[in-house]
C-alpha cells in the first residue's frame, strides 16, 4: 500500500468509527473530529485531511446527512439482488426488476434511489419507460443494450434476417401482425443503430438487415451481457 492509500485508508477508518454514532452532517466537524482522533503525531495536516474527505464524498463513500456508507449499500440482499440482476441484465426495467426479484414497485424504487444516489447504476429514459445500468459500463452502448432486449425489435431483426431482398414497413406491419407506427417507430431506432439500410427501388422504400453491423452489434451485446453475469 502507498503512503497516499494508507493516509486514505486512516482518514476512512476514522469517518467509518464516526458515521456509526452521527451523520455525516458537517464538513469541518468531520475534519476536526479526524484530526483529533489522530493526534498531533499523525503526518497529516488539516488540508490534507479535508482534500481526503472531500474526495471520499465525491466517490460516494460517504455522503452528507446520513450514516450510511458506500460499503452498506449492498448490505440488504433485496438490494444487493436488485444490483446483481441490473449488472447481468443492462437496460433492465422496472417491471423486470420487480418480477424477476418477487419485490414490490416501492421496494424496488426505494432500491434504485440508494443504487442510484452512490453511484452503483445510472438510470437512462426511453418514451415512458426508465432503462438501469451498471455504472461501470460505458454508456455509448446504451441504447443499443436497450432495444435488444425489446421483443418487437427483435422480431423485426428476425424477419429481415429472412427477407434478404428488404421490405416495406406496410408489409413488416402486416407479417409480425404489428401496428404500423409501432413498425415504423422500431424502424427508425434501428436505422439509427445502423443495424438496418433504407433503399428505393422505384416508389418503394425497402428496409434490409446490414448483417455486417448486425452480426457486429450482436457479438458486442454478447460480450457485454456474458462479461456482467
Amino acid at each position: 500500500m502507498s503512503l497516499e492509500k494508507s493516509k486514505v485508508k486512516k482518514v476512512y477508518d476514522v469517518i467509518k468509527e464516526y458515521v456509526k454514532r452521527k451523520s455525516f452532517s458537517s464538513l469541518p466537524d468531520v475534519i476536526n473530529h479526524v484530526g483529533n482522533h489522530l493526534g498531533k503525531d499523525s503526518d497529516l495536516t488539516n488540508d490534507g485531511i479535508e482534500k481526503i474527505i472531500k474526495s471520499l464524498l465525491r466517490e460516494k463513500h460517504f455522503m452528507l446527512g446520513t450514516k450510511l456508507t458506500r460499503e452498506d449499500i449492498l448490505k440488504t440482499d433485496s438490494r444487493e439482488r436488485v444490483y446483481s440482476y441490473i449488472k447481468s441484465n443492462p437496460g433492465a426495467n422496472i417491471n423486470e426488476l420487480m418480477s424477476e426479484n418477487n419485490l414490490g414497485g416501492k421496494q424496488v424504487l426505494w432500491h434504485l434511489k440508494f443504487l442510484r444516489k452512490y453511484d452503483f447504476i445510472r438510470e437512462k429514459k426511453y418514451g415512458n419507460q426508465k432503462a438501469y445500468y451498471n455504472v461501470e459500463l460505458d454508456s455509448e452502448n446504451d441504447d443499443l443494450l436497450f432495444y435488444f432486449r425489446n421483443e418487437k425489435v427483435l422480431k423485426i431483426v428476425d424477419l429481415l434476417k429472412r427477407e434478404k431482398n428488404g421490405l416495406v414497413a406496410t408489409n413488416i406491419s402486416e407479417y409480425l401482425d404489428m401496428h404500423y407506427k409501432t413498425v415504423k417507430k422500431y424502424l427508425k431506432i434501428l436505422l439509427e443503430l445502423k443495424i438496418i439500410t433504407l433503399n428505393k427501388d422505384q416508389n418503394k422504400k425497402l428496409y434490409s438487415l446490414d448483417e455486417k453491423s448486425y452480426e457486429q452489434a450482436l457479438s458486442l451485446v454478447l460480450k457485454i451481457v456474458n462479461k456482467n453475469k
